[in-house]
């Protein structure tokens, strides 16, 4: 089917996924084709109206050959079939084209809010304007600010189901997304304040006041209404001074141990206990970041430097990633000069959130510089101004603007690195400015597409994922040999894989062979790509689940090559998991939060790691996993089966029934199911794993014999076991001590030695 994006950056596939920049590249046509898709009633539309919007410059004659011309030419690069003609009417067949737009006002027709704000990426036809067509314009304007309102709309109730729920993390995530969207809508930021307020982040509940009356003052000339005014005096009386609360040269994200909290009773109730909202809400994540007192500014050598995530100044959603790029491309520039010691964006994100400072980022991250900027993007230019911070106290070390037509966009990031290691360095030498300029690829387009893909990879998400790999087959399109775009590109496969995302023309049986296919065209280009490596060691792992033949010299290989890379660091633990070797995996997890702190499935990983020796520790991780991504629902099932541990049944329930409603999974279903056991539903609990008793069978069923095994159903619960396809995940899981109960049973230990990697420690 025919994929239509009309909300956010306007986006047209053929039904095997590639793009159809012919179309795209016309505005007027695509912009009509998104009418038909849209408007409503639904269905087809009168062509004289069709005149009147699209062209009401011409006269009716020539009105009606320009028509004709976009519907020929609409049909040619889509398909006869994709349009429907009753009479004089013409409209677009839904069987053949899905649209965004309309999938959207569906999703929110029939309640199904969070499949809504998904497709919600950004204002109708963000950017788009087609000339000499007032009232296509006027119709557009209607459209784009009732969409707008719609999704506002959905957000604060998720906000609000969050908040009955006892999630109030949960709640302030979505009240901040609906805000986002009508920023001056002063009642729902006063909603906002006073959520954060609840929620114990009052500093943050004044930085939204701040924004408002920024706005406001901007905008309209006004100050906000007394009601708000006096809201945020009452809140700034209970808000400690900053330099009070933090001792000199100490970091703005507070390490502290997890401070027990009041347990919240009764059913559906679930306070995530723990969590410290730190400045502007940036939540703590404990034993990661290294203790503020080890930071202080007299331990920064002289060559250090961060370089901050820049902000956006675009008035087009679509630009958006480029300011992200940016900062990373500028960054890993500056790690080739090895006189300089860089700390990347990821590393400084959350101090970001806390205090977007340089001195609170320099303190953090323990460095001497900082580098900040911020990125417009207008047409087919592109203006970047950069300064470089002393972290001491903030006053700038050097600063340059660079306004450069989009053509240069390859040269820009070496151009500001090189200015900002001679700020800092001095001088550099032929072979440092060399190592500095050294360019990914020749084709601008084939890098701009490439720099789009890191930035919907680092997303996190199936809509992200979809997008990354899209942009990076462009990317590798555009120049067949850009490495770079090829390593990515495999491991968009190898993530597809895991997470059965599918892949538009590629059976699910080839994508692990398409995508080691990538990682060898990669490799023979650039041997030394850490990302090539790092794509091979997962794909391997899903190709040998059992043996894991190559999976952890792959990723050793990718460590070796770029020992900042977070996602091998990642990955490498979960392959030294698989095999039993907990410490080490223990530690490379540390690592990788250290280089990234706020990776989520990091921090689960980590927790699952420590669960049974440090049960308060895990929790804390988990806690700061669902803090910054509260819909996180593998760390809910983690936490209920922790809490089931730890015997806190009301907890327990809590975090699994947060996990169903946000994914039905074995996992969560078995948590509850167990709850309900220890509280004696045993109909429930029946009722609960009944659905997941069913082939086809994966390893994440492996928790369901558990349940039978506790409902006196031994011989059920081994004949189940024996279904779920053997490998190295399914013996990894067996070790945990749910199992021990079963542990004894022949059967039982026939699955778990067939199961069993080689070389697995026991």
């Amino acid at each position: 089917m025919i994929e239509l994006r009309v909300l956010g950056p306007l986006d047209l596939r053929s039904a095997d996924g590639q793009p159809l920049p012919s179309v795209l590249s016309q505005p007027k046509r695509a912009a009509f084709l998104g009418y038909l898709a849209l408007a409503t009633p639904r269905g087809v539309h009168r062509r004289d109206s069709l005149l009147a919007l699209f062209w009401p410059e011409l006269d009716q004659e020539h009105a009606r050959t320009a028509l004709r011309q976009a519907l020929h030419f609409l049909r040619k690069e889509l398909g006869d079939e994709t349009f429907i003609t009753l009479g004089d009417d013409v409209g677009l067949n839904p069987e053949r084209l899905w649209c965004d737009g309309v999938a959207l006002e569906s999703a929110l027709d029939a309640g199904r809010l969070h499949e809504a704000v998904e497709l919600y990426r950004g204002d109708l036809f963000a950017g788009v304007h087609v000339r000499e067509t007032p009232t296509f314009e006027h119709w557009l304007d209607g459209e784009r600010d009732r969409l707008r309102r719609r999704a506002f709309e959905a957000g604060w109730r998720l906000a609000d189901s969050e908040g009955a729920a006892g999630n109030m993390v949960g709640a302030a995530h979505w009240a901040n997304w609906a805000v986002a969207l009508l920023p001056d809508d002063e009642p729902s930021v006063r909603r906002l304040i006073e959520l954060l307020d609840r929620l114990g982040d009052r500093p943050g509940a004044v930085r939204a006041y701040e924004k408002l009356v920024r706005l406001l003052g901007r905008e309209y000339e006004l100050e906000p209404t007394a009601e708000t005014s006096r809201l945020i005096q009452e809140i700034r009386l209970r808000v400690p001074a900053l330099d009070a609360a933090q001792p000199e040269g100490s970091s703005a994200l507070v390490v502290t141990d997890r401070t027990p909290q009041p347990r919240v009773r009764g059913r559906g109730a679930f306070a995530i206990a723990g969590l410290v909202a730190v400045v502007a809400g940036a939540m703590i994540l404990p034993g990661v970041l290294r203790r503020a007192e080890n930071n202080s500014p007299g331990d920064r050598t002289q060559n250090t430097v961060a370089v901050a995530y820049f902000k956006d100044l675009s008035t087009d959603p679509a630009h958006k990633y480029l300011a992200d790029a940016l900062a990373e491309e500028i960054a890993s520039s500056l790690g080739r000069v090895p006189r300089l010691q860089v700390k990347s964006p990821a590393a400084g994100r959350f101090v970001q959130r806390a205090a977007d400072d340089p001195r609170a980022i320099g303190s953090a991250l323990n460095v001497r510089y900082v580098v900040e900027g911020s990125v417009r993007r207008v047409g087919d230019h592109v203006r970047v101004s950069v300064r470089l911070v002393k972290a001491a106290d903030g006053f700038r070390a050097w600063g340059d603007d660079y306004d450069r037509p989009t053509a240069d966009l390859l040269k820009i990031p070496e151009d500001i690195a090189r200015d900002v290691a001679a700020g800092i360095a001095g001088a550099l030498s032929p072979s440092e400015r060399q190592a500095v300029s050294l360019r990914p690829t020749a084709d601008v387009q084939a890098y701009d597409r490439y720099l789009q893909g890191n930035f919907y990879l680092a997303q996190r998400s199936v809509p992200g994922l979809t997008k990354a790999r899209a942009a990076y087959e462009e990317a590798g399109r555009l120049d067949p040999g850009f490495d770079r775009a090829l390593a990515r590109l495999a491991y968009t496969y190898a993530l597809s894989f895991t997470y059965n995302v599918p892949i538009p023309g590629i059976p699910r049986e080839r994508v692990l062979e398409r995508g080691l296919e990538l990682t060898d065209r990669a490799l023979r280009l650039t041997p030394a790509s850490s990302d090539a490596w790092m794509a091979r060691g997962h794909l391997l792992a899903e190709r040998h689940t059992r043996t894991l033949e190559g999976v952890i010299p792959a990723l050793e290989r990718a460590i070796s090559l770029d020992s900042a890379n977070a996602e091998a660091r990642h990955q490498y633990g979960w392959a030294l998991t698989l095999v039993g070797r907990d410490s080490a995996a223990e530690a490379s997890y540390r690592r990788a939060l250290d280089l990234e702190p706020g990776r989520v499935n990091t921090l689960r990983e980590l927790a699952l790691c420590i669960s049974l020796r440090d049960p308060q520790h895990a929790l804390r991780l988990l806690d700061s996993a669902l803090a910054i991504d509260p819909t996180f629902y593998q760390a809910y099932i983690a936490r209920a089966w922790l809490e089931l541990k730890l015997g806190d049944l009301t907890r327990a329930r809590s975090a699994a029934e947060m996990a169903l409603r946000l994914r039905e999974r074995a996992g969560g279903a078995a948590a509850l199911a167990m709850v309900e056991l220890r509280e004696h539903n045993i109909g429930r609990a029946r009722s609960l794993i009944a659905r997941h008793m069913a082939p086809p069978f994966e390893v994440d069923q492996g928790s369901i014999p558990i349940v039978l095994w506790e409902l006196g159903d031994t011989a059920g619960a081994l004949t189940l076991l024996e279904q779920i396809p053997r490998g190295a995940r399914l013996w990894s899981n067996l070790r945990g001590t749910q199992f021990d109960g079963l542990r004894g049973e022949p059967r039982f230990q026939r699955v778990v030695e067939t199961a069993r990697p080689p070389g697995a420690t026991p």
